[in-house]
């Protein structure tokens, strides 16, 4: 599943600090004006993001954006094994990190596709142009026979039964744990969990009235204090305290 988005602002002198959870989605970036900042968690050290970037599944909080000044930037968002599909890499060496697009696509091939995306500038030619690149890459080959289930843990905000994914892929426990850490870059029991952090997350941020117990609940957590155990363990912080510094950005 590929998801694209195009973000376009002018913040006039502020400066946003927005904090980055965990999450399962690989996202390729493309800057059109001034790249963000990105401000590292474990260091408090500021760098400036490339042009275009490829930034794999993240398993913790490793870093904040700081937004400023004018925003111009197009955005891809795909499964790991979407990636690994259409790029051939081990997902493994992809998760927690960031790399220029230019690993992926080559220097030439991303300066071209930076410019075609930069000169079309609406979100439907942009949508059009990634298209046909991602296409021109696709493998033909069968697909993983762990996509079935990475969709079922995506659209049961990580609730799937692990047990029942692996009978479903054929492979036997152990081959079944190896595999989706290799094609996805995670246990499929932290990616269930950090998808079911984010869905809290939605879910919290589209209804600020809802009880941070009543969220615990919805999406299968014991108690609240479960909750907050993934949170720092997945957001760096408290729910209350990430949701306050989300909001404010």
């Amino acid at each position: 599943m590929v998801n694209y988005q195009s973000r376009i602002a002018e913040l006039r002198g502020q400066q946003l600090a927005v904090p980055l959870p965990a999450r399962t989605d690989v996202i390729l970036e493309f800057y059109f004006t001034v790249p963000h900042l990105v401000e590292i968690q474990t260091s408090g050290e500021r760098e400036r993001a490339p042009w275009a970037v490829a930034v794999g599944m993240q398993t913790f909080r490793r870093v904040d954006l700081v937004l400023s000044g004018r925003i111009d930037v197009f955005t891809v968002r795909l499964r790991p094994t979407g990636l690994r599909q259409l790029f051939r890499i081990p997902m493994t060496e992809f998760t927690n990190a960031a790399v220029e697009a230019d690993h992926l696509f080559g220097p030439c091939e991303a300066a071209r596709l930076h410019a075609r995306l930069e000169a079309a500038q609406s979100l439907s030619a942009r949508a059009r142009i990634m298209d046909d690149a991602l296409l021109a890459r696709l493998d033909p080959g069968p697909m993983s026979l762990l996509t079935f289930a990475v969709e079922t843990l995506h659209s049961s905000a990580g609730g799937a039964i692990l047990q029942d994914l692996q009978q479903e892929s054929g492979l036997s426990p152990r081959q079944f744990r190896r595999a989706f850490k290799t094609e996805v870059g995670a246990s499929p029991k932290l990616y269930g969990r950090i998808l079911r952090l984010n869905a809290a997350v939605d879910a919290k941020l589209s209804a600020p009235a809802t009880s941070w117990t009543e969220i615990a609940h919805q999406f299968g957590w014991f108690d609240q204090a479960h909750l907050d155990k993934d949170f720092l363990a997945l957001a760096g912080t408290t729910p209350t305290d990430f949701i306050r510094r989300r909001s404010a950005a």
